[in-house]
């Protein structure tokens, strides 16, 4: 509806649509575009753009589906080994659709990662509870190789921290959340200047039982918001 208006859109305006609409609106965008333009025309924004609206969408199993087509066409213009961006787009796209087989898949295949590649695949784990927690183990043991194997060159950031609490809170396990603690504090993210990492160590120690510690830590925070309280 919108591009009559302007004949025929440079890449530039093509790619602000998709970022500025609706996630629906965008992909019908994209859908209509690429049925009339050759691949050649997007670049790397216009994936960014489109998979983030796939992401968002509410309709998750038309998402789903245009998405795996974005992910075909990413793949046949060699974008997915050249851009860590688009990369780490298409694996937050999957893991938010829930598809984590896929979003593993994507993450494993990256030739390179930033600490937003490792969240987004953590986190994506944390996001999906399971019966018997499984998905919450993966994002342990993922943290795990993260921290200790010196991950890409990256180190794990707060976002990293709140994403592995939120997992051990689901498993309960208290001996390794009490070791990631004081992993947290050697890196400098302590609750007293941190408010995000320490209402995650509050509510990790109050749903691992341990209602001393997380008293202790909520004792420790200067700055606190409604999560710490209800936590």
């Amino acid at each position: 509806l919108v591009f009559p208006r302007f004949g025929h859109p440079d890449k530039f305006l093509f790619n602000t649509l998709l970022k500025c609409s609706k996630p629906e609106d965008s992909i019908r965008i994209f859908a209509n575009w690429a049925s009339k333009s050759s691949l050649l025309y997007f670049n790397e924004r216009t994936f960014v753009f489109v998979l983030g609206a796939c992401a968002r969408s509410a309709s998750s199993t038309s998402a789903l589906w245009v998405g795996r087509i974005v992910h075909g066409m990413i793949i046949k213009l060699g974008f997915l080994s050249e851009s860590e961006l688009i990369g780490t787009t298409l694996l937050h796209f999957y893991a938010k659709n829930g598809d984590l087989r896929y979003a593993r898949k994507v993450f494993d295949e990256m030739p390179e990662r930033t600490s937003v590649t490792w969240n987004a695949m953590i986190g994506g784990y944390c996001s999906h509870k399971d019966k018997g927690n499984h998905n919450a183990r993966k994002a342990m043991i993922l943290f795990r190789r993260f921290s200790c194997c010196g991950g890409d060159g990256v180190r794990p950031t707060d976002t990293t921290m709140v994403c592995v609490l939120s997992a051990i809170a689901q498993t309960g396990l208290l001996e390794i959340g009490s070791l990631v603690h004081g992993y947290i504090e050697k890196l400098g993210f302590t609750p007293e200047i941190d408010v995000f990492v320490g209402t995650g160590l509050v509510d990790m120690y109050s749903k691992c039982g341990c209602l001393n510690s997380a008293i202790s830590v909520f004792e420790l925070m200067k700055v606190k918001n409604v999560l710490t309280w209800t936590s």
